[in-house]
């Protein structure tokens, strides 16, 4: 399945906004279509569409945003990836695990949520696949799982999951208080309350 090129465009326009830091691993390898698509067939999973599209110009790779004691750190994985702490199946295969033996402390929600991403504070982040926020797209709701407490919501889309990542004070906010607030505007990557200060590490 291939992206529609204006969702590339918005994504290579994202990405320019980044530095790129290959300092701690090879250059930028972006994740293709067609690795998409056999990934989906393999798992069994759909995939959002803003992911697919982001993987496609960023690939895996951690994001930094912010400078000095204020930064916020966003590991994000991809299908087939070399190094297996960014690779997805990774989470295909834990559900997979929790569907033979549920884990009595997680509900159900918890264990079907698929992580593609954490931060470094052991945080992680997942769609659930059975929330689809837009079927067409696909996109599915975004959640954040705080490992002392449960899951939050965080977004109705990826791109919107992205929004939260550059907006440290809403991640800040939003893992203090665990609330979920809807924004009107999530797919708008240009708000002026962004970071401007972001680093890309593949």
């Amino acid at each position: 399945m291939s992206e529609s090129n204006p969702d590339l465009e918005s994504w290579r326009a994202l990405f320019k906004t980044f530095k790129v830091d290959s300092s701690f691993g090879e250059s930028v390898r972006p994740t293709s279509a067609d690795s998409l698509d056999r990934f989906e067939s393999e798992a069994g999973v759909r995939l959002p569409a803003g992911y697919r599209g982001y993987l496609q110009v960023f690939g895996p790779g951690c994001l930094l945003v912010g400078s000095g004691s204020k930064i916020g750190e966003m590991f994000i994985r991809a299908p087939y990836c070399a190094d297996p702490s960014y690779e997805l199946m990774k989470s295909i295969e834990r559900n997979r695990q929790f569907r033979e033996d549920p884990p009595r402390h997680l509900n159900e929600q918890t264990r079907r949520i698929v992580e593609f991403a954490w931060n470094g504070l052991g945080d992680t982040f997942g769609w659930d696949p059975e929330e689809a926020t837009d079927p067409a797209g696909p996109e599915f709701a975004v959640y954040a799982w705080y490992r002392l407490e449960g899951v939050v919501r965080v977004a109705d889309t990826f791109r919107g999951f992205m929004k939260f990542v550059l907006d440290l004070d809403l991640r800040r906010e939003h893992s203090t208080n665990q609330v979920y607030k809807p924004d009107a505007d999530e797919a708008d990557l240009d708000s002026p309350r962004l970071n401007k200060k972001r680093i890309f590490q593949p």
